[in-house]
């Protein structure tokens, strides 16, 4: 393995890239058309809540940003990449809802998104000890009445 990355860093920095790249294929399903993207998104946030109450490991991208994200510029610069990859899927989805009537054109799409990222990584860093179903599937509920119009 060494002789083709060069040594243990440029493995991981491999393998996060890698995460980081399979990640899209969820996003893009994020972003698919539904006829009510608001109820797309709590799924999605629920599939979540399911995923990580089971497998409280947690996520690469978001462990790798806690553990080594303000000391290692290769997982800094992985980690702004993926966030803003989510960001955008977001405010993809946000404006789907929009244009759905389902949320506010006053709501930032932008903010929502911003919001929506950190929802995502904290309910994951919150489940990797507290993997509570009801209470994070509490915050999804009260995330989703708060976008709805």
């Amino acid at each position: 393995l060494y002789d083709t990355f060069g040594d243990k860093h440029a493995l991981y920095a491999e393998s996060l890239h890698r995460y980081a790249s399979e990640a899209d294929a969820w996003l893009k399903d994020l972003t698919t058309p539904a006829a009510s993207p608001l109820a797309h998104l709590k799924a999605t946030f629920m599939s979540v809540v399911d995923g990580v109450c089971t497998d409280t490991k947690g996520c690469m991208l978001m462990n790798a940003a806690v553990e080594r994200g303000d000391t290692d510029p290769t997982v800094a610069e992985c980690v702004h990449e993926g966030r803003a990859r989510m960001e955008r899927a977001f405010t993809a989805l946000v404006r789907l809802a929009q244009g759905a009537g389902e949320v506010s054109k006053s709501v930032s799409a932008s903010g929502a998104a911003r919001t929506l990222v950190t929802l995502l990584w904290g309910m994951r860093a919150m489940a990797r000890t507290e993997p509570e179903r009801s209470w994070l599937k509490s915050v999804v509920d009260h995330t989703v009445t708060s976008l709805a119009s």
